[in-house]
């Protein structure tokens, strides 16, 4: 997003953002996020083996984690599922 020195080029299309986010998961990504965008569950991050929620942002904050720790490891899991995501919280 334009900003500070680069006011000068337009914002990236929201297609364009998109796009991107499905590409980067076709390769298998699990973590991708789009941000600085009023799109709806962009910027959210789910299981990538349930499909739930587990973090819910607006902006630059997080209204909602839904995150446990194992408790013989330093790991994040899924509460619903038990995956270990590679979050750090």
């Amino acid at each position: 997003f334009p900003r500070y020195h680069l006011t000068n080029r337009p914002a990236t299309p929201t297609d364009t953002l998109l796009e991107a986010k499905e590409i980067a998961e076709s390769f298998g990504l699990k973590y991708i996020y789009i941000g600085n965008t009023n799109l709806r569950d962009v910027a959210n991050t789910y299981c990538p083996e349930c499909s739930r929620l587990v973090i819910e942002r607006s902006g630059m904050a997080a209204l909602k984690v839904a995150i446990t720790k194992d408790k013989d490891s330093k790991y994040s899991l899924c509460p619903h599922c038990g995956e270990r995501l590679n979050v750090v919280w």
